[in-house]
Parts: C-alpha cells; sequence; structure tokens
C-alpha cells in the first residue's frame, strides 16, 4: 500500500473516531499508559484489539510494571519483546491487515514510549501489504515534560540503515544527511562525520514540548550547526505535524535530484515517523538509526498535557 492522504487531526477528532485496534508500548515512562487512558470509551462496537508490546529489557522497572497493570486493566494483552527487534510489530500489523482483508480497517498507534524500530516495523508492513480495502492509522505522540538537563549519553551501539528502509537510489551519487537534531551531546555530529556527507540539513523544533528542551539541542550541535550552510537549518513546530512533515518531504525531494539523501532522526519520535512514511513513497531516501540500544538506562519521562496526531490513510 502507499500513503494515500496525511493530514492533521486534533484530539476532538480522534474522540469523535472509533478503531478496530490500539497499539501501544509498555516501557520505563509514565507517559506510556497516557495515551490509552486517555483513549477509554474510543472502540467498535464489541470491543477493540488492544495490544501492548512490553519490553524484554528491564523488566523489573518499577514504572514498566506499573504501566503493565494499568494497561492491563485496561483490557490490553502485552506481549513482551526486545526494543531492538522490529519483526514481532511487523508481523504483528501483517497479521491484523490479513485477518481483515475483507473490509476497511482503522487502527490507533501511540509510539510515545515505543522504539524507532518498533514503529518502524509497523510502518513497513502497512507498506508492504496488498489489499483491497483501505487501512486508516493515527499515529500518536505525547512529547515529554522538561526534567532537567540530560546526562551524557552512552557511545552508539547501532549505527545504520534500519532494517526494510536501505536507499534503493544509484550509488553513484553523493551522500547528503537530513537529521533530527536531539539533545545528545555528539551524536548529530558523530553521524556527520561518519558518512562525510557533500551536504547536510539539520531540522530542530522551536516552539517545542519546552524551551528548555530547545536551548539543550542548539546547544548540544552547536559545532555540526555552525558547520552548515544557513539555508539548511530548518526550525519546525513540534505540535504541526503535518506542516513538519511536508517540509521534511520538499527537502528530500529537492536533494535526492543529485544526491543518495540520508534520514535520521535523533531527537523526537515523532520526527522519525516523518522519516519512516517518506522512505514509504521515496524509496531513494534511507533511513538510519543511530542509538546506544542496550547501553541506554531507563528514564521515567512524565507526558506533557498535548497530544500529537496524524492521520495517514492508506490504499
Amino acid at each position: 500500500m502507499k500513503t494515500l492522504k496525511i493530514s492533521r487531526m486534533t484530539v476532538d477528532e480522534l474522540r469523535q473516531n472509533s478503531f478496530d485496534a490500539i497499539v501501544v508500548a509498555s516501557g520505563y515512562e509514565s507517559r506510556a499508559r497516557a495515551f490509552a487512558q486517555g483513549l477509554k470509551g474510543v472502540a467498535r462496537r464489541g470491543g477493540s484489539i488492544k495490544c501492548a508490546w512490553g519490553f524484554e529489557e528491564y523488566i523489573d522497572n518499577p514504572v514498566r510494571r506499573k504501566n503493565d497493570c494499568a494497561l492491563t486493566r485496561m483490557g490490553y494483552k502485552i506481549s513482551v519483546i526486545s526494543g531492538s527487534d522490529g519483526d514481532p510489530p511487523e508481523k504483528w500489523i501483517s497479521n491484523l491487515l490479513s485477518e481483515n482483508e475483507d473490509r476497511p480497517l482503522s487502527l490507533a498507534v501511540d509510539i510515545s514510549s515505543m522504539t524507532r524500530t518498533w514503529y518502524g516495523g509497523i510502518v513497513k508492513a502497512l507498506s508492504r501489504t496488498r489489499r483491497r480495502f483501505p487501512v486508516r492509522s493515527v499515529f500518536a505522540y505525547i512529547p515529554a515534560l522538561w526534567s532537567g538537563r540530560q546526562v551524557p549519553a552512552p557511545p552508539n551501539e547501532v549505527v545504520g540503515p534500519v532494517s526494510g528502509y536501505a536507499s534503493h537510489a544509484l550509488p553513484n551519487k553523493p551522500t547528503a544527511l537530513v537529521v533530527g537534531l536531539g539533545g545528545d551531546h555528539g551524536r548529530a555530529l558523530g553521524l556527520n562525520d561518519y558518512l562525510d556527507p557533500e551536504t547536510t540539513a539539520c531540522f530542530f523544533s522551536d516552539p517545542g514540548a519546552d524551551r528548555r528542551y530547545t536551548r539543550d539541542v542548539l546547544g548540544a550541535n552547536r559545532d555540526l550547526i555552525a558547520s552548515i550552510r544557513n539555508e539548511y537549518l530548518y526550525q519546525y513546530d513540534l505540535f504541526d505535524a503535518f506542516g513538519t512533515y511536508k517540509t521534511l518531504e520538499s527537502v528530500c525531494q529537492g536533494l535526492s535530484r543529485e544526491y543518495r539523501v540520508v534520514l535520521a532522526s535523533l531527537g523526537p519520535k515523532i520526527f522519525g515517523l516523518y522519516c519512516f512514511l517518506i522512505h514509504t513513497n521515496f524509496p531513494e531516501v534511507s533511513v538510519w538509526r543511530v542509538s546506544p540500544a542496550t547501553r541506554l538506562q531507563p528514564v521515567d519521562h512524565k507526558p506533557a498535557k498535548q497530544a500529537i496526531l496524524l492521520d495517514v490513510s492508506w490504499a
């Protein structure tokens, strides 16, 4: 399937809809259960399928146990999988689509506490399925409240294309890196040095969930920002999902005429979703993952009040 339509959605519009399936993650953050709690009563007549993927890493974390209990009470079935394994999410979505191939389908997915590997698997399953009837997927992201300046992040354990998101572009083109900046010192600069691209474009959110996040992101990436041309530094509104997606799409389309484009999201997870969606329509663009993976220690992030929603129709 291809993305037929991508549009913005409000929380009020979300609550006026019902969904055949709702998918969330049970992780180490208090925000992991916020979307499910806000969706109480939003279900198909007879009930929605409610799925929660729980991390097998740090399974005894107290916040993780609290999330498990809360989600179980709300009717979610919890399946334990590795945060680095995108195959189970991809297979779960593929099975859901094949079991309901004789009718339209709607699902809501909360990526707030998911790894990029997980929701990359979801998008891959949606894009690779062939079916007669359309699918509507609403992706939700709840930003975290400010919790203080980040501690130094561990070194990268994974650097490379996400499985299924490698570039189909000709190898004779030079490389252009398009990166969504995060707050980890040196991570984006390290990726830039590793790829040694001819051109680099950086995206950062402002306004974001908190002005202090923006300050930290700009400080953590000061050296990389100073090295690129001003016209390749893009400021985006975190809460304007549709507008940001369209800007990123336009940048990638423009660069792909002359370059092999590498997309990487080191900042808000919603930016990673934009990257995966762009690849489904522009397979010449690759999506890379840069992560400490198992070296990253769990941190409890509390949910902000405002959710970001992106309505994606597939056909």
